[in-house]
């Protein structure tokens, strides 16, 4: 009698152990549905299945605007502050740390790229280039340069030098003469010239596009 009483007894504590097991999936279960639904009634138009966590090299910062859709900020979610909806169908969940840090990012790429286009080169190992090249470059200024009618009555002729800065993006900036004037009109026409000119083959060094000063001798001869 005694061996079946510890054995009945055993029983009854593993039926009563299975009790807070099942209230325990029971409330996973119910908790997990009920975030489901809070997230369909701040987005009703966002199916769940498509939302995708970003990988962990995922940069807010690199996603290209004219791909985002829509952006949703959660207002009971602190783990989920953001969500991106793309255009192709694709929807981004960013919390308050990933945002923080691709800002972070951005902003140590930008203060990168800003310190190396902001350093005025005078000699690269790449010079910049007008678009064809130096034939094409003596094309365009003769046939864009008029000669100033007061130089050509006074019989001024001679050599402006024009110094300009050339963007990483190519184009002329700072335009202006340098050395002894000739007078009579050159060193306006030679700067409205340059001034009108298409973008530049950015220089180069080290393979990266920087900006650079560079000097183009105007010679201004009469007929």
């Amino acid at each position: 009698m005694l061996i079946r009483s510890s054995s009945s007894h055993r029983s009854l504590w593993r039926k009563l152990a299975i009790i807070p097991v099942t209230g325990g999936l029971l409330l996973a279960f119910s908790c997990s549905q009920q975030k489901q639904e809070d997230l369909q009634k701040e987005l009703p138009s966002v199916t769940l299945s498509k939302i995708q966590p970003p990988s962990p090299a995922t940069d807010i910062s690199t996603i290209d605007p004219a791909d985002i859709q829509s952006i949703t900020m959660l207002k009971n979610n602190p783990d989920s502050t953001m969500i991106i909806s793309l255009k192709n169908g694709k929807i981004m969940v960013f919390n308050q740390e990933q945002v923080k840090e691709s800002m972070m990012e951005k902003a140590k790429r930008d203060s990168i790229t800003q310190g190396r286009s902001s350093k005025v080169f005078t000699f690269v190992q790449q010079m910049p280039q007008f678009s064809g090249g130096d034939e094409a470059l003596m094309k365009y200024l003769h046939d864009h340069i008029r000669y100033p009618a007061v130089a050509r009555e006074n019989g001024t002729q001679g050599t402006v030098v024009v110094q300009f800065i050339i963007s990483p993006d190519g184009s002329i900036s700072h335009v202006k003469t340098v050395g002894a004037a000739k007078g009579g009109g050159l060193e306006e026409e030679a700067v409205r010239v340059v001034k009108g000119m298409p973008k530049w083959e950015p220089g180069k060094q080290n393979g990266q596009p920087v900006t650079v000063q560079f000097s183009l001798p105007v010679r201004f001869v009469l007929q």
